[in-house]
């Protein structure tokens, strides 16, 4: 239910997991009518923090330009908006693009993997099974495992120990789970695309 061999046309989204100085990668997954149909690192400046927020803006702008995104579309759009990311954030809105910033916490996450892999076990969200990084995303979500607190919330591995089990940053499925989040709405009612009107 999760894999397609079809594109078909719809409501564009964007995930971005955006990485600091480091070995970390700046992945942003491009979904189109419930497809996830591309991912892209992001060549980034890294030679100051400066230039990793205005660099990462710049070459995220021009990545959602060339798929058909104008300033308009930008609350479509998703962040993790920790770190480097919040630069990012501030660096596009100046330009004009506001975006939604995804705060990542050991909740949030959570729920975010949670409700991804709901909505891929539903068919709610797809895969392109041409996909360039399939094996990647595949590794990096077959890694996971969650378990059920005392209050029923569920609890993702932690990422420190999924770096570990990787031998790196699964930086493809945060982006994937990111824009995944963007695209079905959160629990936040500020992003919730029923509420802004997608």
């Amino acid at each position: 239910r999760a894999m397609t061999g079809e594109l078909s046309i719809g409501n564009k989204f964007i995930g971005v997991d955006v990485a600091d100085k480091g070995k970390d990668k700046t992945v942003a997954t491009y979904m189109e009518n419930g497809i996830i149909r591309e991912q892209k690192e992001l060549q980034v400046d890294t030679s100051g923090e400066k230039a990793i927020s205005n660099s990462t803006a710049l070459e995220l702008i021009k990545f959602a330009q060339q798929r058909g995104f104008t300033d308009n579309m930008a609350r479509q759009i998703a962040i993790e908006g920790n770190g480097v990311g919040v630069g990012v954030r501030d660096f596009m809105r100046n330009k004009g693009w506001f975006i939604t910033e995804y705060t990542a916490t050991a909740s949030s996450r959570s729920k975010g993997f949670y409700n991804f892999f709901k909505h891929l076990d539903e068919g709610r969200t797809k895969i392109f099974n041409e996909l360039e990084t399939i094996n990647e995303l595949r590794k990096q979500l077959m890694a996971m495992t969650y378990e059920f607190k005392d209050n029923l919330e569920p609890s993702i591995i932690q990422k420190k120990k999924l770096k570990e089990i990787l031998g790196y940053s699964p930086d493809e499925s945060d982006s994937a789970m990111i824009c995944d989040w963007v695209a079905n709405g959160s629990s936040d009612k500020r992003y919730n695309i029923k509420r802004i009107g997608y």
